[in-house]
């Protein structure tokens, strides 16, 4: 689809119960995000002490979303090797499936180019090729 945007679940799904949630309140390293782009804006969470930025995305299927933006490090990789980067992530608390996304996915790595990203901030994979110097 073309999609540049890493979004994972920030809420338990009522469609798909089964799929991983993402717990920013157990990682060391996630923190909201400021707003910088036309496309979000300022959402007071309930699950931050800190205001993050908000966007929505809507996929080829139909599926449409609503997503806070965190940051945090991703790691791609094992070992020495490993890619890492400063990554940001929008955490899907609210989501319309006209076609269910029960595939056993627990979100979607956006391989698209930084400047098509809907959350405004850059992607994936442009983060990890930046951070890890390539």
């Amino acid at each position: 689809t073309g999609s540049s945007d890493f979004v994972i679940r920030g809420v338990p799904s009522a469609v798909c119960p089964k799929v991983h949630v993402f717990q920013a309140n157990a990682s060391n390293s996630a923190a909201p995000t400021q707003c910088r782009s036309e496309k979000a804006w300022v959402y007071e969470s309930s699950f931050e002490t800190r205001p993050t930025c908000a966007f929505n995305i809507e996929y080829g299927a139909g599926n449409k979303m609503s997503c806070v933006v965190m940051e945090d490090r991703l790691s791609f990789g094992v070992g020495a090797k490993a890619l890492q980067a400063t990554a940001y992530l929008g955490l899907i608390l609210a989501e319309n499936h006209p076609v269910p996304w029960c595939n056993g996915a627990d979100g979607i790595f956006g391989l698209g180019f930084d400047e098509d990203a809907m959350s405004g901030f850059p992607g994936p994979l442009g983060q990890l090729i930046r951070g890890s110097g390539l």
